[in-house]
């Protein structure tokens, strides 16, 4: 990682260079700057940058007060977000950690298609300086990734760019066959 062989590394070194967004994500009871922040505490009261990466995941930052509202109905003046931005919280935190390997398991479940495609299109627009794992069933959006691995039963079946394996008429081109169709 980074040129550094990972055994020299300690765990605390790697957890610090990998942040992940998991598909049952957290909906913490915080003020939206405080929900998407905590993943680094350092930079919480920088608003611009919590507010691109809202933009960035396409979360709706028109309203000029939304960092400071209260999020989860635990609190009188909270206010329960859709679980479609519940999720582009949960990838807003993830992206502001700035780590530079970045996990995000079936991130996109609950969005809009126009808001998976472009969360996309930015994840891919820092592939030259982060190492972004994305873990699907969907394949909208898999031709901008550098390399795509088709799983079964956990061991590797086919892997190349999304052309390639396309290309090759196997599995994965029937899985995205199928996708297209439906």
């Amino acid at each position: 990682i980074n040129g550094i062989d990972i055994k020299y590394l300690s765990q605390n070194e790697i957890s610090d260079l990998v942040a992940p967004c998991f598909q049952d994500f957290l909906k913490p009871n915080f003020k939206l700057r405080e929900a998407v922040g905590f993943s680094k505490t350092n930079d919480i009261d920088k608003d611009l940058k919590v507010l691109k990466n809202l933009e960035d995941v396409q979360f709706d930052t028109s309203d000029k007060n939304i960092l400071g509202q209260q999020l989860g109905t635990m609190f009188e003046q909270g206010i329960d977000l859709s679980i479609g931005n519940w999720q582009k919280v949960a990838m807003a935190r993830t992206t502001f950690s700035d780590c530079n390997i970045l996990i995000f398991d079936e991130p996109l479940a609950a969005v809009d298609i126009s808001s998976e495609y472009q969360f996309l299109e930015y994840l891919n627009g820092r592939k030259d300086t982060d190492i972004t794992i994305v873990i699907s069933h969907r394949m909208l959006g898999m031709g901008l990734f550098d390399t795509v691995v088709l799983l079964e039963k956990g061991k590797i079946v086919e892997m190349g760019t999304h052309q390639e394996l396309v290309s090759l008429g196997k599995k994965y081109a029937q899985l995205y066959q199928a996708q297209q169709l439906s």
